[in-house]
């Protein structure tokens, strides 16, 4: 299964909110990939070797390890060993790896209206409206509204601190 998105969609929030929920309801083990370690064939299946149940293996930045993730998949399939594979990764990345991993995807689209509510809902009880706090709820959601073409983190550090996108990069870096 792969979470696919933008940077700065949340991917690798949806991932650990799946795996949270998998290990709340005692599915199975989950493993969660460090984000500098490789993936490995033997590690895998000493982990899915522990368990008689499904074991499942998050990865994050998979684009990263596919090439190794192809490998394991197919090494955990010879082994007849049932896992599960919950990768996320950047949509452009991905696409440009030619890969072949069977899985179904689901990519973290554009927020909708609703959700644009409910975000500015969460950032006014916060109070990290910050420049659009003394604006009228109609204008914030223009403001979310209109830069939600560019990756969502960068929306939503231009809308709040009134800042343009080279600007956030120089005050990050």
């Amino acid at each position: 299964m792969f979470i696919l998105s933008p940077a700065g969609y949340g991917t690798t929030t949806v991932l650990m909110s799946v795996a949270v929920r998998l290990v709340k309801e005692r599915v199975g083990p989950v493993y969660f990939l460090k984000p500098t370690a490789q993936i490995l064939e033997g590690d895998v299946e000493f982990s899915a070797s522990l368990t008689t149940d499904v074991t499942c293996f998050v990865v994050d930045n998979v684009a990263e390890c596919a090439s190794a993730l192809q490998r394991v998949v197919t090494h955990m399939r010879n082994l007849g060993r049932p896992a599960i594979f919950l990768c996320g990764a950047r949509l452009n990345e991905w696409r440009q790896r030619n890969i072949r991993i069977s899985g179904k995807e689901y990519p973290i689209e554009v927020l909708s209206d609703v959700e644009i509510d409910r975000l500015l809902d969460c950032l006014g009880r916060h109070h990290e409206l910050n420049k659009l706090e003394p604006l009228s709820r109609d204008l914030q959601f223009s403001v979310v509204k209109g830069k939600l073409g560019k990756e969502l983190l960068v929306a939503m550090r231009e809308a709040t601190e009134d800042k343009q996108f080279d600007t956030i990069l120089e005050s990050e870096y």
